[in-house]
C-alpha cells in the first residue's frame, strides 16, 4: 500500500465512523443539520 492508498483508506474509515468509538446516545446527523439550518435562518 502506498501513501496515496493509505490516505484514501483512512479518509474512507473516517467517513464511515470507524476511527473512533461511536456513542449510541449521539443524535443523528440529520437532526444536527436541522438544528444548524434553524439557527442560521435557513
Amino acid at each position: 500500500m502506498n501513501a496515496k492508498q493509505l490516505r484514501i483508506s483512512i479518509l474512507q474509515m473516517a467517513i464511515e465512523g470507524k476511527l473512533v468509538p461511536q456513542d449510541p446516545n449521539d443524535e443523528p446527523a440529520s437532526v444536527l443539520l436541522d438544528k444548524i439550518r434553524q439557527e442560521s435562518g435557513g
